[in-house]
């Protein structure tokens, strides 16, 4: 199946969607006091397919015992989660 055209609404929908699922994974598995910088991007575009960009960097407080590749974990999980959010935009 192939994805309908999507507006600019779908596609903010989207990317807010992807922010929150790499932002909230991070945050349920590392306390806030230990994070001293969460920035997560998403670039999302469609001319005649789909175009999704996934990054994210946290700064953690030298004194976390946090795993940096956390937020590797969460761009993936994004990336699968991408597929389940576009059932509803296929024709």
């Amino acid at each position: 199946m192939t994805l309908r055209r999507l507006s600019r609404r779908d596609l903010d929908e989207i990317s807010i969607f992807l922010h929150n699922t790499v932002s909230e994974y991070i945050l349920q598995r590392v306390p806030r006091k230990e994070i001293v910088d969460l920035d997560v991007s998403v670039r999302v575009e469609y001319d005649d397919e789909l175009s999704v960009d996934i990054s994210a960097e946290v700064y953690l407080d030298e004194l976390s015992d946090a795993d940096p590749s956390i937020v590797d974990e969460a761009v993936d999980l994004a990336y699968e989660r991408l597929e389940d959010i576009l059932e509803d935009y296929r024709e």
